[in-house]
């Protein structure tokens, strides 16, 4: 850097104070008049996002500038090797834990800016946003302390070789961890479901999709019970979405069996009868009206099927119940009978048993 020569000519206490008092201007400056131009000019676009990132970088900037002017008079001072390096050290980490929460806060906002422009932007999305989340924050923080070694005068590769090492040994301690986290990332991607999302699991756990993070999924019950699960096992489970596809209705069949020698005619209408008086039933959409279908001769029963759709399928057990009370109640008073698995014995006396050879 060109020094000139009327500054050379000073006395070393009056160049400390002439740099010092230049950087310090310069910084109040740039802080106020630099970022204020700019605030101006951002205003007039049409978005609010170069706004928020002017001053996020304010600061920042205006500080790392009066820190290359205490630097300057630090390394063209008396001080010992020692001191010099400390403060060298001290300076650049402050410098780069600003810059570095700044990029933190400032991805943030781009990413949610992405998302809400879906169309120009259509791999952010709610679904993959923590993935998107978690690999900038990743490579900021990482970066981070790669410039912070370098600024100690630390010998990076040792510290590389050493949390490899290191890694390793954490990678096989926490496999379930890991496992866990590499299955939240291929669910946030992939997308079997959703927030909002009804879910029955393979042990018949039904509940309502509330939190999907990177480690575990947190579902609502029918019973108002939160439980969480970690992704590892969602995975690799088979799970029934029935908020799945386009409809966020979930549909229900309910199953009713009758005697044989009832009025099958009647026994359907009663049924189609019975799904009208029903809460959350969907009636005004044609594809999903409720329908009745006679599925089985059994053993003992003539076996119908009410296939329902719901408007809230966190309320399945509660129109279940409604349905069957209902179910039981017409039937008894239609004289339909309702049949149930029977076995007739017959006792004889040993003696009056005689055997025919």
């Amino acid at each position: 850097m060109h020094i000139p020569e009327w500054f050379r000519t000073l006395p070393q206490l009056s160049q400390h104070v002439v740099s010092l008092s230049l950087s310090l201007v310069s910084a109040v400056f740039i802080y106020s008049v630099g970022f204020d131009a700019a605030s101006r000019i951002t205003q007039r676009t049409k978005t609010n996002l170069d706004d928020k990132l002017v001053s996020l970088f304010q600061i920042p900037a205006s500080i790392s500038i009066f820190f290359i002017g205490v630097n300057y008079n630090i390394s063209v001072s008396e001080l010992s090797e020692f001191w010099a390096k400390a403060y060298h050290g001290s300076s650049l980490s402050i410098i780069i834990a600003l810059w570095g929460l700044a990029l933190l806060k400032s991805s943030i906002i781009i990413l949610e800016e992405m998302k809400e422009n879906q169309p120009k932007f259509k791999i952010i999305n709610a679904r993959t946003i923590p993935i998107y989340h978690l690999l900038v924050r990743s490579f900021i923080v990482l970066t981070a302390i790669y410039l912070l070694l370098l600024a100690w005068g630390i010998n990076v590769m040792l510290w590389i070789t050493s949390a490899g090492i290191i890694g390793v040994a954490i990678a096989y301690a926490s496999q379930d961890t890991l496992a866990s986290l590499f299955a939240g990332i291929a669910i946030l991607s992939d997308a079997p479901y959703k927030m909002g999302d009804f879910l029955v699991l393979e042990d018949d756990t039904k509940g309502k999709v509330t939190h999907i993070g990177l480690r575990s999924t947190r579902m609502l019950t029918v019973e108002n019970v939160e439980i969480v699960i970690p992704n590892s096992i969602l995975a690799s489970a088979r799970i029934i979405n029935m908020s799945g596809g386009n409809s966020q209705h979930a549909r229900i069949n309910i199953s009713a069996g009758v005697a044989y020698g009832s009025d099958v005619d009647r026994v359907k209408e009663l049924l189609l009868e019975i799904a009208d008086d029903l809460n959350y039933v969907v009636h005004d959409d044609e594809n999903m009206k409720p329908t009745v279908h006679f599925v089985t001769m059994g053993a003992s029963s003539l076996d119908f099927l009410l296939r329902i759709w719901i408007s809230n399928p966190g309320e399945i057990l509660n129109i279940q119940d409604q349905a069957n009370t209902l179910i039981y109640k017409r039937f008894s008073k239609e004289n339909i009978e309702i049949p149930y698995a029977k076995q007739d014995v017959y006792l004889y006396p040993m003696g009056d048993i005689s055997i025919k050879k």
